[in-house]
């Protein structure tokens, strides 16, 4: 179906300046779509510090971390900021990589990043998800494997939970925070008003945040909209909260997140 003047609500926040344009939105507009993007979450990256006197706790941490890294046998980057982030850290103290060390990337875009840093990652072929990346042979086997999960604060634990159960000793790197932002507060309630197609939300964090500030008179106008999701347990959250109309997507991945909201019926 054509897309064309189509208004979709994506909330996720933007993407850092060093990672360039997001993708999902610019296949999003070619299509014909008008993608409002509106995020209700902002990245606020924790970065090598310029100076000793300029680290906070968390940035210590990190710096412990990798310092660390060879006592790691295997290292899983959850996102395209993780690697940007991830990478730089991992150079300004490993000039030269550990022996031994196995890279991954839950997704494409992600190991992408990766390259681009000189850092070569394996990624699922088909289900670019944390569930397509446990089925990699790889890592079915981990009794007394050391993980290092480099992600961003409060992000999901389902990764690391199974990867225990392997029997891997797993750690995780939070190398940023997402924290919710109501910059665009009144933009989202006026694009509500004003008539909407359909709402993206990448993860329930974000599906959180943008009830939180959409006032509870208009969640039966949100509700109702076609929802657009990257996973089943992303969209029980979300039928929970109230929507009815929900395209689960196969992976967070811009095409699959597109071709998801090409089986909505959209209508003004």
């Amino acid at each position: 179906m054509s897309f064309a003047g189509k208004k979709v609500l994506v909330i996720r926040p933007k993407a850092l300046p060093q990672l360039g344009s997001d993708e999902f939105i610019e296949q999003l507009a070619a299509t014909g779509a008008n993608p409002l993007h509106l995020p209700v979450m902002r990245i606020d990256p924790f970065v090598v510090p310029l100076t000793a006197e300029s680290a906070s706790e968390p940035v210590e941490q990190i710096k412990t971390t990798v310092m660390a890294l060879a006592n790691y046998q295997v290292v899983i980057f959850f996102s395209r900021p993780a690697a940007l982030l991830g990478a730089d850290w991992i150079d300004h103290y490993w000039p030269q990589l550990p022996v031994g060390l196995q890279f991954f990337a839950v997704g494409d875009s992600t190991r992408q990043v990766l390259a681009e840093q000189g850092v070569d990652a394996q990624v699922p072929s088909h289900t670019q998800t944390s569930e397509g990346l446990l089925a990699l042979p790889e890592l079915q086997h981990l009794q007394d494997t050391k993980i290092l999960i480099c992600k961003g604060e409060r992000g999901r634990e389902f990764l690391a939970d199974q990867l225990q159960q392997r029997g891997a000793q797993v750690d995780e790197l939070n190398l940023y925070r997402r924290s919710p932002t109501n910059k665009h507060q009144e933009d989202i309630v006026r694009a509500l008003q004003n008539g909407l197609n359909a709402v993206v939300a990448h993860s329930a964090e974000l599906l959180e945040s943008l009830l939180s500030q959409v006032p509870t008179v208009l969640h039966g106008d949100l509700f109702a909209l076609p929802l657009v999701v990257p996973s089943e347990r992303i969209a029980d959250i979300a039928t929970g909260k109230g929507f009815v109309n929900l395209q689960v997507a196969n992976s967070a991945v811009p095409g699959d997140m597109v071709s998801a909201l090409s089986r909505c019926y959209i209508s003004d």
